[in-house]
């Protein structure tokens, strides 16, 4: 009853959280729920941009791209079929969603760059990161996990894990290259 009474901007708002919430619940369902959860983050990002809540647009961009990545990654394992050969509606929607996931990334680090906060920053470069390494776009992916590694130089409490995190996307990305010398350094 409480969103009733609001005006119009402040119930656009709870309603854009409300979105928010919903799309991180379908996001936790799993898969099947993923395009639902797409689809609040995009209803969100639709919304605020019209409010002009750009903090809540670069979070949202943030959440819409990570879940995108994921539906990228899931069609496009679906597009080879067990004798070999593409399917290419499957292969589609992998492109779609992975061109959606690096606009909405590009947009959220972009926003973040000017303004902060740098754990914010750090979040978006870091799936960013794993967008570019499931291109195989090696520099560009490096290029942000190191901006991401950055961004917190001091590692305590519960940023260790996600330093760990960061230096071993490194060090894999580094595997890949076939750099073990370098690699082991950020796997250390």
């Amino acid at each position: 009853n409480g969103l009733y009474l609001r005006s119009g901007v402040e119930h656009d708002l709870v309603f854009a959280g409300g979105l928010r919430t919903l799309g991180q619940v379908y996001y936790g369902l799993g898969y099947s729920q993923h395009q639902s959860a797409l689809d609040c983050f995009e209803q969100c990002i639709e919304l605020e941009q019209s409010l002009g809540a750009k903090d809540l647009v670069a979070s949202d961009q943030v959440n819409a791209g990570a879940v995108a990545i994921r539906l990228s990654e899931f069609h496009a394992a679906n597009s080879k079929t067990n004798d070999g050969d593409i399917d290419p509606e499957e292969l589609k929607l992998a492109t779609q969603f992975d061109a959606t996931a690096e606009k909405r990334l590009v947009g959220a680090v972009g926003y973040y760059r000017l303004v902060g906060p740098a754990s914010d920053l750090l979040r978006a470069l870091t799936n960013l990161g794993s967008l570019y390494t499931s291109r195989k776009s090696w520099t560009q992916a490096r290029a942000a996990f190191e901006e991401a590694w950055s961004c917190a130089p001091q590692w305590e409490g519960d940023e260790i894990y996600v330093g760990v995190n960061i230096a071993g996307n490194i060090g894999s990305l580094l595997c890949d290259l076939k750099q073990p010398k370098e690699a082991l350094v950020w796997l250390n």
